[in-house]
């Protein structure tokens, strides 16, 4: 990383710490290491022992503090956030990709997603406005930045970028035919969200416009997340999976994308243990399905949502992906030390 690169992620990382601070967040710092781990069945974790008296304990390098964070929250500390080193095994690395990355993520109480992203509006016009002048910053770039945020639902995006209307297609075989016909490749048993990923990754991310910030809003409900639903109905496995025959719901997510960098993920969180442990059990067996590794489950973690747990959303940003779209930078290894595929290369 070029010395003016270092001045600017340093610059970056005080000003993000700056902004929470000012909007009462409490920055935290949780363990990287954990001997659990909430299920996502799309990702693939890295894994590790303790050894102790003869004996070794499995632990896991953490994908996010979100198992860490959402413990904390009942216990007073009011509005949270953590920037810190996240891993997640399995993945390309190359131009937005690197096995370790810095994770910001924030929680706000008694809040919802609206309001998640007025927050993130507000910080992208605060670091802008703070780091326009920093060595390194590329003036195209935080210009484009500081545009106000055009918001779009996902379903009116996918149909303006593929023609096809998801509310239309709840089958997995419809909404299949529906994208080969939209002129993607996809596979004869993918299931519906596996095409839906499709559609998003080759029909919809290329086309978003690319002179502002972009935010995707109001996901399918059958997309697996710890998103609360719209409107309060629930939707399957915590807002994951609903029937077939169900009308076309959504659950409170949005995605941030910057210069075609994918850089937030935000929901109103579930908060209901039912959901929460429905979530669980969906995602380990698609984890196991998908030939994922194995990992321990928090057992008690569903509990914690039991008793006088606050509303509230939660937001997690990739801070070098921030880096390159505020700088101009087309590959992550220039905008991070030591990346992982640069020390591989080394050997």
């Amino acid at each position: 990383m070029e010395l003016d690169m270092a001045r600017f992620r340093a610059a970056l990382m005080r000003e993000l710490r700056a902004f929470f601070s000012e909007h009462s967040f409490l920055e935290v710092e949780t363990p990287r290491l954990a001997p659990y781990l909430i299920p996502e069945a799309h990702l693939e974790v890295f894994s590790t022992e303790y050894f102790r008296s003869g004996s070794s304990v499995p632990l896991y390098l953490v994908p996010s503090p979100e198992l860490w964070l959402k413990q904390l929250i009942p216990g007073g500390y009011g509005n949270l956030f953590e920037i810190g080193k996240c891993f997640r095994n399995d993945e390309q690395m190359g131009t937005a990709h690197n096995p370790e990355f810095t994770m910001l993520e924030w929680y706000m109480l008694n809040a919802n997603y609206r309001q998640s992203l007025q927050l993130a509006s507000d910080m992208l016009q605060a670091l802008c406005a703070a780091l326009a002048g920093t060595p390194g910053a590329d003036p195209a770039s935080i210009k484009r930045a500081s545009q106000p945020i055009y918001t779009v639902t996902v379903r009116d995006a996918v149909r303006e970028y593929s023609g096809v209307d998801l509310a239309e297609h709840r089958s997995d075989g419809s909404l299949r035919h529906a994208a080969v016909q939209a002129g993607l490749s996809v596979g004869q048993d993918d299931d519906w969200n596996t095409v839906f990923d499709r559609l998003m990754v080759d029909a919809v991310e290329p086309q978003l416009p690319s002179d502002r910030p972009v935010v995707l809003i109001d996901y399918p409900s059958r997309v697996s997340t710890l998103a609360t639903a719209a409107g309060g109905v629930a939707g399957g496995a915590a807002g994951g999976a609903p029937s077939r025959d169900t009308e076309y719901q959504t659950v409170e997510r949005w995605e941030l994308y910057l210069g075609g960098l994918e850089l937030v993920n935000c929901y109103s969180e579930e908060i209901d243990p039912s959901h929460i442990r429905e979530f669980f059990a969906h995602e380990q067996h698609k984890k196991l399905s998908l030939g994922r590794s194995e990992h321990a489950v928090p057992p008690d973690f569903p509990a914690i949502f039991e008793q006088q747990y606050p509303a509230c959303s939660g937001g997690a940003m990739g801070v070098d992906r921030l880096m390159m779209a505020l700088t101009g930078r087309k590959r992550m290894n220039e905008v991070i030390f030591f990346s992982l595929s640069d020390t591989i290369s080394r050997r």
